[in-house]
C-alpha cells in the first residue's frame, strides 16, 4: 500500500464541496492510462481519452458517488489529471469494494456526434482552424494551447461539413502532423509529431537495469511496402440551386424553415426566391445546414415555393503514393480532407513515408517514483534484446497500483531522425 499513500483523488461533491480519497481512508487500488492516440501507431490519428479506474471501500451512508462527478488526481503535490465519472459499480452482495471509472474531457467530446457549426472561410491557417473547431464545441480560448512550432500551412477552405469532432481531429492530426491531447490542467494541447532532441535535456535512461521487460514490437515495414495519401483538391462550384422547399405561409406570421440539410458544404448564398409577396426576415447558414425566416405580406394563406441559389464546395479526389519496388505490394492508405493541394500533400508524404520503419517499443518497469509524462524523451537500450541506444518519446503509459503490486507499462515511439541541438 506504500505506493497508494502518495496518491490522492479529490472528488467534487458539488461546486463548493470536495472529498479526499486516498489509502489513508478508502482507496484500495488505482489504474491510470494515458496515450497520445487511440493505437500505438504513428498513422493512427484517432484522439484518445485518458482514463482513471479506482476501487474504494464504499459506504453509501458516508459517500455519495454518481456519474458526471469531477475528480482530480494527484501524486503528492503533482496534479496528474482531471477526470469525470462515467461508471460506478457498487459492491456485490456481502462485499464492500466499489469500482469507479472516469475519463478526461475528451470522452464526452469525441464520443458524441458534435458537428462544429461555422462558415467556410478562405485561406485559414491550421492554427486558426483547429482553434475555431474547439471554440465551436465550447472550449474556452485560453484552454486551447497550440505549439508555436506547428507548421503554418494554409487551408484553401475550412471545410468540416457533416463530420463529428472525432472525425475532424483524425483528419487534422494527420494533415497537420500533430498530436492533440488533454493535459493535467485540462488544457487542449496541439503539438507537432516531429521531435527535436536536446541531448542536455535527455537525462532519463531506460535499460536492462530498470526494465523487467521490453517488447520491440512490429515495424510497419514488416507489413507495408509503401504509403498512399488520399486528399481532395477543393474548388468553389458554379451558381446552382441549393435547395427547393414548398411551404404554406400564413398572413403576417413569420414562418421558420429550420435546419435544412445540405448535400455538400455550403460556400455562399446568392439569392432566395419566394414566388409570393413576403419579407425575408433572416437567413442562417453553416457548412451543414440552412435556416430561413419569412413573413407573408399577403392577406390570405398562400403556398410558396422557396428556391435558394448559391455555391457549394466541390471535391476532386487525388492521391500521391510512395512505395518500394517489390513484387507483392501492400500499401498503407491514409486520408485527410484537410490536405487540399498537391504541394501540401508532397510535404506530408515526405514526413509519413520514413515512419514505415519507425519502431514502437513497450517497456515494463517498477518505478521508484511517478515521473512519466506524455512526450517525455528517454534514451533506450537493451543488451538482452540487442537494442542499440535510441531516442524515444513516451507515446502512452498504463500505471497500476493494486493490492501492493505496482506496474508501469510504457509505450515508446522511436525518434527516427534525431536532430541534436547543441
Amino acid at each position: 500500500m506504500s505506493w497508494l499513500n502518495n496518491f490522492n483523488i479529490v472528488l467534487h461533491i458539488d461546486a463548493e464541496t470536495t472529498e479526499n480519497i486516498n489509502s489513508k481512508n478508502i482507496l484500495t487500488s488505482l489504474e491510470l492510462t494515458k496515450q497520445l492516440n487511440s493505437a500505438a501507431s504513428c498513422y493512427d490519428a484517432a484522439p484518445f481519452s485518458s482514463s482513471l479506474l479506482f476501487s474504494i471501500d464504499y459506504d453509501p451512508h458516508v459517500l455519495s458517488i454518481s456519474k458526471g462527478q469531477k475528480v482530480d488526481l494527484y501524486f503528492g503535490d503533482k496534479k496528474l489529471g482531471v477526470f469525470y465519472i462515467t461508471d460506478f459499480t457498487p459492491p456485490a452482495d456481502d462485499e464492500v469494494i466499489a469500482t469507479i471509472t472516469a475519463y478526461d474531457l475528451f470522452y464526452n467530446l469525441i464520443n458524441k456526434e458534435i458537428i462544429p457549426d461555422f462558415e467556410i472561410l478562405d485561406g485559414v491557417d491550421l492554427k486558426t482552424y483547429i482553434k475555431q473547431v474547439f471554440l465551436s464545441v465550447g472550449i474556452a480560448e485560453e484552454k486551447i494551447l497550440i505549439s508555436e512550432d506547428l507548421a503554418a500551412n494554409v487551408l484553401n477552405y475550412s471545410v468540416c461539413a457533416g463530420k463529428s469532432l472525432a472525425d475532424i481531429l483524425v483528419e487534422y492530426c494527420l494533415a497537420a502532423d500533430v498530436f492533440i491531447f488533454v493535459d493535467a490542467e485540462e488544457n487542449i494541447r496541439v503539438i507537432p509529431k516531429e521531435v527535436i532532441v536536446n541531448e542536455e535535456e535527455v537525462t532519463e535512461v531506460l535499460d536492462d537495469s530498470v526494465l523487467y521487460g521490453l517488447d520491440l514490437g512490429v515495424n510497419y515495414d514488416e507489413m507495408k511496402t509503401g504509403i498512399k495519401l488520399v486528399y481532395n483538391r477543393l474548388t468553389v462550384g458554379e451558381t446552382e440551386e441549393i435547395t427547393k422547399i414548398e411551404t404554406t405561409l400564413q398572413p403576417n406570421i413569420m414562418t421558420e424553415l429550420l435546419n435544412i440539410s445540405l448535400p455538400s458544404p455550403l460556400y455562399l448564398i446568392e439569392q432566395v426566391k419566394t414566388g409570393v409577396n413576403c419579407e425575408l426576415d433572416g437567413v442562417k447558414s453553416s457548412q451543414n445546414n440552412l435556416s430561413l425566416y419569412l413573413t407573408s405580406t399577403m392577406e390570405e394563406e398562400a403556398t410558396a415555393e422557396i428556391i435558394v441559389l448559391g455555391k457549394f464546395i466541390k471535391f476532386v479526389e487525388s492521391f500521391l503514393e510512395r512505395k518500394e519496388q517489390v513484387e507483392n505490394q501492400d500499401i498503407l492508405e491514409v486520408y485527410t480532407q484537410l490536405i487540399q493541394d498537391t504541394s501540401s500533400a508532397q510535404i506530408l508524404l515526405s514526413l509519413l513515408y520514413p515512419r514505415l520503419t519507425q519502431r514502437t517499443l513497450t517497456g515494463y518497469i517498477m518505478p521508484d517514483d511517478f515521473n512519466i509524462e506524455l512526450c517525455k524523451i528517454f534514451n533506450v537500450s537493451s543488451n538482452v534484446k540487442g537494442l542499440n541506444p535510441i531516442y524515444a518519446y513516451v507515446y502512452g503509459f498504463k500505471f497500476s497500483a493494486v493490492e501492493g503490486d505496482v506496474d508501469l507499462e510504457i509505450i515508446l515511439q522511436e525518434i527516427k531522425e534525431v536532430e541534436v541541438n547543441e
